[in-house]
């Protein structure tokens, strides 16, 4: 039977390979590589080049890519097993190369597109990438409730400007013109145009100011609410969200992400060394707690005995003279 200190060698190895700086880079050099093949794959100019033969070495090169990865996924699982799982970012890596697998046949073309999805590994390979991604999910609450103070935004405007400005054929869009504010639909679609400051000037307001010439102030209006507040308030949500993912990827930061894997092994022998000191200490004060109630036992045994012999002798010192009393009178 294996000793667990035994099977602790190679996990401990494997560990300090996956987590080596050259290991990593190796595998970020390898998704770029896969990724510049992937896309030379979409040209059939490049894979007829040579008579196919640049196709089919760039097929062989995507195989040794794929075939890199799941080696790469095989020793993760072998170093980290159960805690492989607890890490959202392997499950990705995981999902990734399980859909790189499945047979891409007529019927499963989206697959064979997904295997574009190798590139996104480049995330969870970059650590800012990933401070990135962590700061986006993290602010999705936030923009969550800014999104919804645009959309009342809009449909309040746009309740307003189809009672302002609705029925009214406006010039500037095709040729016969067109009612931009003719119903709700219309109008929310409208003033999405121009949150976006997509043609909204010459396009849309100047047609409808050719009818309405103060038309201009709910406009502007709108523009200044939505488009300069309302999206800045999505960036601010944004930057203060990964502002808050660093801090907390720092402060919870410990002594052994930041130590290097050999460092890491001398700080786990260090803590089973003082689990056994402790066990020791224990084990010493149970013993010196014993001692002094085993040392009072015999004493109060003796110190009985003793006080046994003398009633004994007291006995027979009283039995001695009432003897001698009676011979005396006789």
């Amino acid at each position: 039977m294996v000793s667990p200190e035994a099977e602790a060698v190679p996990t401990s190895a494997l560990i300090r390979l996956v987590e080596a700086r050259w290991f990593r880079t190796l595998v970020i050099v390898v998704i770029v590589i896969n990724a510049i093949v992937l896309g030379l794959l979409t040209s059939q100019t490049v894979r007829a080049a040579g008579g196919g033969l640049v196709g089919r070495g760039l097929v062989i090169v995507d195989m040794a890519a794929l075939s890199f990865f799941i080696g790469e996924i095989g020793i993760k699982l072998v170093a980290y097993r159960q805690r492989f799982f607890r890490d959202p970012w392997n499950w990705f890596d995981l999902v990734v190369v399980i859909i790189a697998l499945v047979p891409a046949s007529d019927s499963l073309k989206v697959l064979r597109a997904l295997r574009v999805l190798r590139v996104l590994r480049l995330v969870a390979a970059i650590p800012a990438m990933r401070l990135v991604v962590s700061g986006l999910f993290r602010a999705l609450p936030g923009m969550g409730s800014a999104a919804l103070l645009l959309l009342l935004i809009h449909y309040v405007f746009a309740v307003i400007g189809v009672q302002l400005y609705g029925g009214t054929v406006y010039g500037g869009y095709g040729d016969t013109g067109y009612d931009y504010f003719a119903d709700l639909g219309r109008a929310l679609y409208t003033l999405f145009q121009i949150m976006t400051l997509e043609s909204w000037s010459h396009g849309i307001v100047r047609p409808i100011m050719d009818v309405h010439p103060n038309s201009w102030i709910f406009f502007v209006l709108f523009v200044v609410i939505s488009a300069f507040a309302a999206l800045n308030l999505f960036i601010g949500i944004l930057v203060n969200a990964m502002d808050s993912a660093k801090d907390e990827q720092e402060s919870h930061m410990s002594a052994e992400e930041v130590a290097d894997p050999a460092q890491r092994a001398i700080l786990d022998e260090l803590r089973s060394i003082r689990a056994e000191v402790r066990d020791l200490r224990a084990q010493l004060d149970e013993r010196q707690d014993q001692a002094p109630a085993a040392r009072k036992a015999p004493s109060r045994t003796g110190n009985e005995t003793e006080n046994t012999g003398k009633a004994v002798k007291a006995g027979n010192a009283a039995k001695s003279r009432k003897t001698a009393k009676k011979n005396s009178s006789a």
